[in-house]
């Protein structure tokens, strides 16, 4: 609001609310400034969690976090009730229920309702192979097809983990066939 001050000959004189908002302006853009210094991979974190060792830069980054350590999850699907810590997570989780999949793969046209499964599945078109077993070299491009490998080959109780291996398996097939059967019809 614009302060308004009486001058000596009665008359109303408005204080220049321009030059107000732009020092306001200016002083937000001077502590935004000091929060990253150079560039965003060197981000001054003065907000340090109580409960660990992390700090942040923002003091709404320290609040979300918090939520970690507390298990509040205010945020609720109001189709199946589950619960997030963030409305980002919650509004990524709505694409399930609706079905939306804005992230297509530019070489194959497959679609994906999160970046990051974008992303894992780039790496199948690149050869990319960021995950190697420790015990005999061999690289895959997901993390999980690396755990199953760790656990089927080189577990010492062999017996469990390749049961539940051919388990897994025969689930992903069933699954497989059963989606490509709905789109099949016999004649």
């Amino acid at each position: 609001m614009a302060k308004q001050q009486i001058n000596s000959t009665g008359g109303r004189q408005i204080s220049t609310l321009a030059t107000d908002k732009r020092t306001n302006i200016r002083q937000n853009l001077n502590r935004h400034k000091e929060r990253l210094v150079g560039s965003k991979t060197s981000v001054v974190k003065h907000h340090k969690c109580a409960d660990c060792p992390k700090t942040f830069a923002y003091p709404s980054q320290l609040e979300q976090h918090k939520r970690c350590h507390t298990g509040k999850r205010p945020f609720e699907c109001q189709q199946c009730k589950k619960r997030f810590y963030t409305f980002d997570n919650l509004k990524k989780h709505l694409r399930i229920h609706s079905g939306e999949r804005p992230f297509k793969c530019a070489i194959c046209a497959r679609q994906f309702n999160q970046s990051n499964n974008l992303k894992k599945h780039l790496r199948i078109h690149s050869g990319e192979r960021p995950f190697k077993c420790a015990h005999c070299g061999r690289a895959f491009s997901q993390s999980g097809a690396l755990k199953n490998h760790s656990r089927r080959i080189h577990s010492k109780d062999e017996e469990l983990p390749k049961e539940k291996y051919i388990k897994v398996v025969i689930v992903r097939h069933v699954t497989t066939v059963r989606r490509v059967t709905m789109f099949v019809r016999c004649r």
